[in-house]
This record gives structure tokens, C-alpha cells and sequence, in this order.
């Protein structure tokens, strides 16, 4: 009776860890994506700059790139924490505006 029960755990145990392992490969094919897409959204903040309009707001990637603005403020603080981006007036708020690093 005693080895029954254990072959019983041992099969649910082994089932419940295939199940996990392949939910947890795709989390990170998920996770992926989602970071495929942060990049190609911080590549078209990027492309906004041009020689007629050198500084960028948070309202200019909202609009033109269909963001709301949660999404826009992160791509904005992502691209400065990395160095591309100077920000420029306030700390926060509407006088705020982006410029390429030089």
C-alpha cells in the first residue's frame, strides 16, 4: 500500500513539474516579446527627432506614436537613464522637453 501512494506522488509530482516548466518557458517567451516591443517603441521615440524639430515632448510621443501617457513617460526614462536622451526644463510637468544626447 505504501509503495502505491508513493508512485501516485511520484506521478503527480512529475506532472505538476512538467506543467510548471513548460508555463514558465512561456512566461519568458512572453517577457520577450514584451521587450521586443519596448525597443521598437524606444527606436520610434528616437526617429521623432529631426533637424526641424530637435526637442521632444511627452504629449509629442503620445500622440504620434498612440501611447498613453504611463507608456510614453517610461520609453522618455528609459531612453535618459540610458544616454540617449537630456532632459530639458522642469524635473516634471508640462515644461518638460527631451533632447538627443550629443
Amino acid at each position: 500500500m505504501n509503495i502505491l501512494l508513493i508512485l501516485i506522488g511520484l506521478i503527480i509530482g512529475l506532472a505538476l513539474g512538467r506543467l510548471l516548466w513548460h508555463k514558465g518557458s512561456n512566461l519568458s517567451a512572453a517577457n520577450a516579446a514584451l521587450q521586443a516591443r519596448k525597443e521598437a517603441g524606444k527606436a520610434k521615440v528616437l526617429q521623432l527627432f529631426s533637424s526641424t524639430k530637435p526637442e521632444i515632448s511627452n504629449n509629442d510621443v503620445e500622440q504620434s506614436l498612440g501611447v498613453s501617457n504611463a507608456t510614453a513617460t517610461n520609453y522618455l526614462t528609459e531612453l535618459e537613464a540610458e544616454g540617449k536622451l537630456v532632459q530639458l526644463g522642469g524635473e516634471d510637468g508640462r515644461a518638460v522637453r527631451y533632447r538627443l544626447n550629443a
